[in-house]
């Protein structure tokens, strides 16, 4: 079937580059299912609407504190700063990817014309009462995950080490810069992305998950009732399936060589199966994460992940910084100012790259750093842009999505329950990643997490698509 053949592709589109992805996206998880329950004539349940307005609740926090920043000006900085007029369309843009407004916006659409008769009228002789054949999306986009996974997995570790460059070799050249080359003579890799962070971003989300998902399968003892596991019936494969799809993505982390990613997943790997299944068997579980952070030191110690998070623990250890060339804590006493100088409702996100952040540099004697960057945390980069106010309206609108979609799967009384904890331990992970970068403003960690949100979803329709009249 067509939308299962969709649904199996979209993990491939989801590790290309952001223009893939976003096609990718917007035709699997979200034109090609509305348009098939369009068209046989089903109404949307109506908590797609709901997830829809807080989508775009969250792409709209930093466009209003743009505009509300105008009126609360910073009376240091200099007025010509504030010029409305020259950028009133740009303060309409988002710190947030732009997936989250158009995602919302379509959805919010499609829902609409579902429930309406001005399109009803056009489906009115589908019979209501037919029945729908069986998709299961989970199912297929597990099933694509793992060839996805090792391809994506295996041109990493090509590029690693030969540096060839996987992106337009037009505008990049064929081979990555020197400055991508590690203390071993290897590449920090980019996969199809921008940025190698992306990659470290991506793979521990996709690791985080089905790590988690594996070991609370292994917990259950019942595999014949995980309806969206591939290859269910039989005795290994599913738990083999996932393995691999771990083992992947941590290396797909390792070879980004991101410390902060690269830590939280060895955590993830060595603290999950210590939380699920220690109890009930502590010996298996004891020489399962031994063998584990042994396997993980000596792989980052090959790929030189490991010998840059020594470098950077020296660092901190001995000067009580960050090694040369890494500017953080720069980075974050100038997003620690712009807080705490306004702190209700920031400085505005537009107004600090328009001017802002280059005079608090200054400010407080750091001209002399040539790389005035952004926060690279995210939680500072939200404080100094919409203040205590908007990150309250971000926590809540997050809060919101995660209860709605825990209301739906408990809804379903069967085994999809079991995908709350890994959504809740990926969005922990990330959240930990996002103490050193801006993982919640990058396009492509957006599309890779809204898209597992929507294959769950859709996969909760599908299993009451018969009862949507």
């Amino acid at each position: 079937m067509f939308l299962r053949s969709l649904f199996f592709l979209l993990p491939f589109f989801l590790y290309l580059g952001i223009a893939v992805q976003a096609a990718g996206f917007y035709l699997c998880c979200i034109f090609a299912p509305f348009g098939y329950y369009l068209v046989k004539n089903k109404k949307i349940p109506f908590f797609m609407l709901k997830l829809g307005i807080y989508l775009l609740i969250l792409y709209s926090v930093f466009p209003v504190f743009n505009f509300l920043t105008y009126y609360f000006q910073n009376k240091t900085i200099p007025s010509s700063i504030y010029n409305l007029k020259e950028n009133f369309p740009l303060l309409l843009n988002s710190s947030f990817s732009s997936s989250l407004f158009f995602t919302g916006s379509i959805s919010s659409f499609f829902i609409w014309m579902s429930r309406y008769e001005i399109f009803r009228f056009f489906t009115k002789g589908k019979n209501l009462n037919q029945t729908l054949p069986d998709i299961n999306p989970l199912k297929c986009f597990l099933a694509g995950l793992l060839p996805a996974s090792i391809l994506f997995c295996g041109a990493l570790i090509y590029q690693h080490f030969t540096g060839f460059e996987l992106r337009s070799h037009t505008k990049y050249g064929p081979i990555l810069t020197n400055d991508n080359l590690l203390q071993n003579g290897t590449f920090r890799v980019y996969g199809f992305y921008g940025h190698p962070l992306t990659v470290a971003a991506v793979g521990l989300t996709y690791a985080t998950f089905n790590w988690t998902l594996l070991w609370l399968i292994i917990a259950k003892k019942n595999l014949k009732s995980m309806y969206f596991m591939p290859f269910k019936d039989h005795k290994f494969l599913p738990y083999m399936y996932l393995f691999l799809i771990t083992i992947a993505n941590t290396t797909c982390v390792f070879l980004s060589s991101g410390r902060t990613a690269t830590l939280v997943n060895i955590a993830i790997l060595l603290g999950v199966p210590s939380l699920i299944y220690l109890k009930r068997k502590p010996i298996f579980t004891i020489i399962a994460i031994t063998s584990i952070g042994i396997a993980s030191f000596f792989i980052g110690k090959k790929l030189g992940v490991i010998e840059r998070i020594e470098s950077t623990a020296q660092s901190l250890l001995n000067s009580h910084a960050f090694e040369e060339g890494n500017n953080r804590q720069y980075f974050w006493k100038v997003y620690t100012k712009m807080f705490l100088d306004s702190p209700a409702v920031g400085q505005g996100n537009f107004w600090i790259n328009h001017g802002i952040r280059n005079e608090y540099y200054n400010k407080l004697g750091f001209s002399h750093i040539e790389q005035k960057y952004n926060a690279h945390n995210n939680y500072l980069e939200i404080l100094a842009s919409v203040g205590i106010i908007g990150l309250s309206i971000i926590l809540f609108a997050i809060y919101k999505i995660f209860r709605l979609l825990k209301i739906e799967i408990k809804a379903q009384k069967n085994s999809l329950i079991l995908l709350l904890i890994p959504l809740l331990v990926t969005l922990l992970a990330n959240l930990f990643h996002a103490t050193t970068q801006n993982v919640f403003f990058d396009s492509s960690f957006i599309y890779i997490n809204i898209a597992i949100i929507y294959v769950i979803i859709w996969q909760i329709i599908d299993n009451k698509r018969n009862a949507l009249n």
